[in-house]
């Protein structure tokens, strides 16, 4: 899948009250900072970001009151995504539509000849994978991210920049990217906006800082006027 307009978005907690200085603090980890997570190991440079705002705080789940940094990246050039564990009821999405499917379907009918065997293991290959990629790790667990560790591991040695799964705490209706460290040069920021959680009502903040002016050097100037919210405050409770 190619992907060239619009925008991705991540959600980085906030050390304290402290705000983020420069923009280089808002790309994937550097190495010793880099946790396993679900399709990288420790010494895999890999950014996570989602296609809604809506989303990356979802995952995040940021503690009441606590501070919470988005950044919106938009791409600079065409990034080539693999789909993993898509299924067609993810129809709420921008990236994946009903027609979307349409067309993968008969994609794949040409390329397996119209075979029907051929689709149908196809189709249980991608029901597997579905079923490794949104399984729940709410504690973390290193060893529960061993299938996907592997799959990763092995799929973006591929000539691509990262691949889209189902966002678990979207119950599946939004999409998450793994996108390659070496990709991330295909991205720049363009906004970035602070928020305060709501110490009392779930999915509820107020917007503290934002940014869309960077000097020649990443330095972040804050300001409090810019950024709209209209999809987050769409957020389901």
């Amino acid at each position: 899948m190619k992907f060239k307009n619009g925008a991705l978005f991540r959600a980085r907690p906030n050390i304290g009250e402290e705000l983020f200085t420069n923009t280089k603090e808002l790309w994937n980890p550097p190495p010793g900072w880099i946790k396993k997570n679900r399709f990288n190991d420790e010494k895999t440079e890999i950014l996570y970001v989602s296609e809604a705002k809506s989303t990356v705080v979802e995952e995040v789940k940021p503690p009441p009151g606590s501070l919470l940094t988005l950044t919106t990246y938009v791409p600079v050039s065409e990034l080539t995504f693999l789909p993993t564990g898509i299924r067609s009821g993810v129809t709420k999405t921008e990236l994946f539509t009903e027609q979307y499917f349409q067309n993968i379907l008969l994609d794949k009918m040409k390329h397996y000849d119209n075979n029907p065997e051929y689709l149908q293991i196809d189709e249980t290959i991608n029901q597997y994978l579905h079923e490794q990629v949104t399984k729940e790790n709410s504690k973390k667990y290193p060893k529960d991210y061993r299938f996907t560790n592997i799959y990763g591991k092995h799929v973006l040695l591929a000539p691509i920049d990262g691949l889209l799964y189902p966002s678990i705490s979207r119950k599946l209706f939004d999409i998450n990217i793994a996108l390659k460290g070496e990709s991330t040069c295909k991205l720049k920021i363009i906004q970035v906006e602070v928020i305060r959680m709501d110490p009392d009502i779930i999915n509820r903040f107020e917007l503290v800082a934002c940014s869309n002016e960077f000097s020649e050097h990443g330095d972040i100037i804050y300001n409090s006027k810019c950024g709209s919210f209209d999809e987050m405050m769409q957020m389901e409770k």
